[in-house]
């Protein structure tokens, strides 16, 4: 995560405005104003809490795997509302765990967290952002919950995901 608020700082542009006398001081400008700046900090926060919450509702849902397998199975000649019914029963069962219902909360307040960034923001550079951060926090979480990860694989798609990000930033 910290390469991609790296490279984002390396994508600022530079420039003297064209209009100035030689004794007027040169000023530079960036990209993104102070504002910008902290909608920036905003996508990588949420993408940060995304990824957090993925590794940990996938602990979650093996907790829930695990209490399936234990449960009645819906017959062959069960009815439509009997299938439904136990669908329902199913996803009750996997919101009471803990593990996975808290969480999730987490996941859906970030998203209406994102939600009110893309209302000021270009959308061209929030999505992306967001989802980079959200890709690279949950393979870090994944590693930090002793998940096992293919740590090449991982750092082989955040990388590429962050040159993705510069090239929509600098076109």
């Amino acid at each position: 995560m910290n390469m991609v608020i790296y490279f984002l700082l390396l994508a600022e542009v530079h420039y003297e405005p064209k209009n100035c006398s030689p004794s007027a001081p040169h000023v530079k400008h960036r990209w993104w104003n102070a504002r910008q700046t902290t909608k920036m900090e905003k996508m990588i926060a949420v993408g940060v809490v995304w990824g957090a919450t993925n590794a940990i509702m996938r602990r979650g849902a093996l907790l829930w795997d695990e209490a399936l397998k234990s449960s009645a199975k819906p017959h062959p000649r069960s009815t439509l509302a009997q299938k439904f019914l136990i669908s329902l029963r199913n996803w009750l069962k996997l919101l009471s765990i803990w593990q996975y219902s808290i969480p999730f909360l987490i996941n859906l307040s970030a998203s209406a967290t994102f939600f009110t960034i893309l209302s000021d923001s270009p959308l061209s550079l929030a999505v992306p952002v967001t989802n980079a951060t959200t890709f690279a926090a949950t393979a870090l979480f994944a590693i930090l919950l002793g998940e096992r990860t293919h740590l090449f694989r991982a750092f082989l798609g955040t990388a590429l995901i962050v040159l993705g990000l510069c090239l929509c930033i600098n076109s």
